[in-house]
């Protein structure tokens, strides 16, 4: 019984972490706009009134097939939940920045595509006891790297406490 309260209770973290990614539109701009001002609104990049999920937005972890190119991504995925007898547990969500290396600096704003998504994602998800009920997410790790040629990632991890008994919910 305990053990399915835990995993309904992560289901709902993760819907609520993808309905706000979704309705981010500062990071569907930064996804889907490959300029160098991707938050300049104009004729030629419009607000973005569609989900980017299956598109931009991948619900897995990084999967090199994916990409193509030109493509920016997000990939999304629960990397680790506690599922033991503790009142408390902890979930890791994993948020895979997936750009390609020409796309990496916005050279107009002098700025990072993958610091800016990050900067979002901190905005909207560091500290957040909202989401969870209980305690704050943390945003806790970046690390930078090169995949291949063509694309580089920035990974970062967000720890959620969370309660793994009904009656803390």
């Amino acid at each position: 019984m305990e053990t399915s309260v835990k995993l309904a209770n992560m289901e709902k973290h993760f819907n609520d972490i993808l309905k706000l990614l979704d309705n981010s539109q500062s990071i569907k701009r930064y996804l889907k706009y490959a300029g160098d001002n991707p938050l300049k609104v104009s004729a030629t990049q419009p607000d973005i009134t569609y989900s980017l999920i299956g598109d931009n937005i991948q619900l897995s972890f990084f999967d090199e097939a994916i990409q193509d190119g030109e493509k920016i991504f997000l990939f999304f995925n629960l990397l680790n939940s506690d599922l033991s007898k503790d009142t408390i547990g902890e979930e890791i969500y994993i948020f895979d920045i997936v750009i390609p290396n020409k796309y990496w600096r916005l050279k107009d704003i002098e700025q990072f595509r993958a610091i800016r998504i990050g900067m979002c994602l901190c905005e909207m998800l560091d500290q957040q006891a909202e989401l969870t009920g209980l305690g704050t997410t943390l945003m806790k790790k970046a690390h930078c790297f090169k995949l291949n040629n063509s694309y580089s990632c920035m990974e970062m991890s967000m720890t959620v406490n969370t309660s793994n008994a009904k009656k803390l919910r």
